[in-house]
């Protein structure tokens, strides 16, 4: 079967594409127009077919089929209009591009997928309440086989094209599509069941249905959500992206990592990383752009590297650092602390600057904390004089 799709996927491609090559300019476009045009053709049959498959027969279940299908369609124009609009160049108000319009039209279309799922949750226990009896048909039955194998198949060509160009919004359609494939068997099932022991199962069905629908579009919400809000180190690409660059020789550790996505390759990062403070500032660069260089080959990320000079074999920043450490960690084990570094106060005073990081999930009142662990620095050492900022640590 995976053959067939990839052979079929590939006959199309060169069926309506001149340039094949996905780098090529326009070409994420063209690939984008292609397969939204496909899913829309075949979803209109399908919500066709299924629509009088469901008056013939009485189901609810076809029918909800059929609106899945239908909900379907418009999620092939909103990523038909999605490649169009982040194709747009970068103008002044849109330094970025428009390349998140392909996420902004993503989560419209997890939306509306959570609309149409509500809409047939109801249904589907008024159905539960109030069953009617279906109709067993051939015609039903041949027309949820062939809407299978379509669906199937063209889960296999979005996730194809959608790897082809990194396109969110494919992959959010070939979630779509295999969720239909799911969906679809079950209405088969309630058919078949229906005319064999007379069960009618057909709202239970249908509330299976609605249920895997918002479960989908509620997928595709929080993805694009978090997205568009901007990821750190706790997201899958983050925890890869950070541990390689915390990995490269030179680099003593890396924290406060930042993903901004705008779509597309306009993929963005940040991120602070401490050198040792012997490092002179041209090593310091070159080591920066080194990494920069090799995560934007090997991740896709434009990185920008802030560079935190660290002291480690001076005996007093020793000293500071263990007193931190032990105040952290008598305060809260979860507690964790970095860049620190020491500067002369007045008299015998040491300013100790460094960020504390607490859990995402610690409710503790942040003024009352830093208020802790100062009183208990100055029972180490009265000298002691602690600057604190917050940092919150969501893994």
């Amino acid at each position: 079967m995976d053959e067939r799709v990839i052979g079929m996927t590939d006959f199309l491609i060169r069926l309506f594409l001149k340039n094949k090559d996905p780098q090529a300019p326009g070409a994420r476009v063209r690939y984008g127009n292609l397969a939204s045009l496909v899913g829309l053709f075949i979803n209109l049959l399908l919500a066709a077919t299924k629509f009088v498959a469901g008056t013939l027969s009485g189901s609810l279940a076809v029918t909800a089929d059929a609106i899945n299908n239908l909900s379907d369609s418009l999620s092939s124009v909103l990523a038909f209009l999605s490649f169009y609009l982040s194709a747009r160049p970068a103008d002044e108000e849109h330094p970025y591009g428009h390349s998140r319009m392909e996420l902004l039209l993503s989560l419209v279309v997890g939306v509306s997928i959570l609309a149409v799922g509500g809409r047939l949750l109801y249904d589907s226990v008024q159905k539960i309440i109030r069953p009617t009896d279906i109709s067993f048909s051939w015609l039903v039955v041949g027309i949820l086989v062939l809407s299978i194998l379509l669906k199937w198949w063209l889960w296999a060509f979005y996730r194809k094209i959608g790897r082809k160009i990194g396109s969110d919004i494919l992959k959010a359609t070939a979630a779509d599509s295999i969720s239909d494939v799911l969906s679809t068997s079950g209405v088969l099932l309630s058919v078949a069941l229906a005319q064999v022991f007379h069960w009618q199962l057909d709202g239970w069905m249908g509330v299976i249905i609605s249920l895997l629908i918002l479960k989908n579009g509620g997928g595709i919400v929080k993805e694009n959500v978090s997205k568009l809000l901007g990821q750190g180190a706790n997201s899958r690409d983050g925890a890869e992206l950070l541990a390689f660059i915390q990995g490269q020789e030179g680099v003593l550790g890396a924290h406060d990592l930042l993903i901004h996505e705008y779509g597309g390759d306009n993929r963005y990062a940040t991120v602070d990383c401490e050198v040792h403070a012997d490092m002179t500032v041209e090593a310091a660069h070159n080591l920066a752009d080194r990494i920069e260089r090799e995560v934007s080959d090997k991740y896709g990320y434009h990185l920008v590297i802030h560079v935190d000079p660290v002291r480690r074999d001076d005996q007093r920043m020793a000293a500071a650092r263990r007193d931190v450490e032990k105040v952290l960690q008598r305060l809260n084990p979860e507690y964790t602390f970095h860049d620190l570094r020491l500067e002369k106060g007045k008299g015998q005073h040491v300013i100790l600057y460094f960020d504390l990081v607490m859990p995402g999930s610690d409710r503790a009142d942040e003024e009352q904390v830093m208020e802790d662990v100062q009183a208990m620095l100055t029972k180490r050492n009265p000298h002691y004089q602690a600057v604190m900022r917050v940092d919150r640590a969501f893994d």
